[in-house]
C-alpha cells in the first residue's frame, strides 16, 4: 500500500495485488468491459489468444521494428501494395506481351471481376502518355491539388486509369464504361488532356465499380512491371513456349 497526499490529507492508494480477490475481480470485469467498448467504437477487433501469446507477439513485433529489414513501400508509379504477393506472369501473359512488343503495339489484357459478371479491358500506355502523367502530376503539385504522398499516388493511379482503360462491359457485352477519348470534356489550358480523362472515367462509373477497376489497374501495372523486369531472363521466355 502506498500513500498519496491530497491537500493536507493523506489518502491510501492500494496496489492491485493488495486488494481482496473479490475487488480485483470487479476491477478486472470493469476494465475488460471498458476495453471492449473502446474496441467497438474504434473498430479494432483483437484476435483471440492468451496473454502469453499476446506478449510473445508484441515481443516479436518489437524485435522486427528494431531490425534493419527494409519494409516494401507502395509502388511510386501506381501505388501498388508491394507487401502483397508479387504478380507472377503466366505463359499466356508472356506470349501476348512479346507479340505486342514485337508489333510495337500496347500490351492489352482483359480481367474478369465479380465472378465474370464484369469484364475490364486494359491497354498499357505509350511512353508519351507516361510522360504526360508525370507532367500532369507536376501541374497538380504546383496548383496545390496534391498535399502529400498519399494524394500523389492516388492521383497517379487515377491518371493511369484514364490512360489504360479501354472499356468495362458486363458478361453479355453491354457497355458499362467506354473510355472514348473523343467524349472527354474540354480541359483547362493549364492542364493536360489526362486531366479530362480522369474526370470522364470517374464520372462514368459508380464508386464501387471505379474502386474495383482501380484495384485491377494496380494489378495490371504490377504485371507489366514484372514482365519488363524479366526481359533479360531468357529462361522465362523460353518456358513461355513458342511465341
Amino acid at each position: 500500500m502506498a500513500e498519496q497526499q491530497e491537500g493536507k490529507k493523506k489518502m491510501p492508494v492500494y496496489a492491485l495485488e493488495d486488494l481482496p480477490p473479490s475487488q480485483r475481480k470487479d476491477i478486472d470485469e470493469v476494465s475488460s468491459a471498458a476495453n471492449e467498448v473502446f474496441q467497438e467504437l474504434s473498430g479494432e477487433v483483437p484476435e483471440e489468444g492468451s496473454l502469453e501469446e499476446d506478449l510473445e507477439a508484441e515481443s516479436k513485433a518489437a524485435e522486427h521494428a528494431d531490425s534493419d529489414e527494409v519494409q516494401p513501400e507502395p509502388c511510386k508509379r501506381c501505388g501498388f501494395d508491394n507487401s502483397k504477393p508479387y504478380v507472377v506472369p503466366d505463359e499466356e501473359d508472356a506470349k501476348q506481351f512479346v507479340r505486342a512488343t514485337l508489333a510495337n503495339q500496347p500490351f492489352e489484357k482483359e480481367y474478369e471481376l465479380f465472378g465474370g459478371a464484369v469484364r475490364v479491358l486494359l491497354r498499357h500506355r505509350t511512353a508519351d502518355e507516361a510522360d504526360t502523367i508525370f507532367d500532369q502530376l507536376d501541374m497538380d503539385k504546383k496548383a496545390e491539388l496534391i498535399a502529400n504522398t498519399i494524394e500523389y499516388n492516388l492521383r497517379m493511379l487515377q491518371y493511369n486509369i484514364a490512360a489504360d482503360l479501354v472499356h468495362v462491359k458486363n458478361k453479355d457485352g453491354g457497355i458499362l464504361c467506354q473510355n472514348d477519348r473523343k467524349e472527354w470534356p474540354e480541359h483547362d489550358e493549364a492542364a493536360t488532356v489526362l486531366s479530362a480523362g480522369r474526370v470522364y472515367t470517374m464520372k462514368s462509373m459508380t464508386e464501387a465499380l471505379y474502386s474495383a477497376v482501380m484495384e485491377t489497374v494496380r494489378s495490371f501495372e504490377a504485371l507489366v512491371d514484372a514482365l519488363v523486369k524479366l526481359a533479360h531472363k531468357p529462361d522465362f521466355w523460353t518456358s513461355a513456349g513458342e511465341i
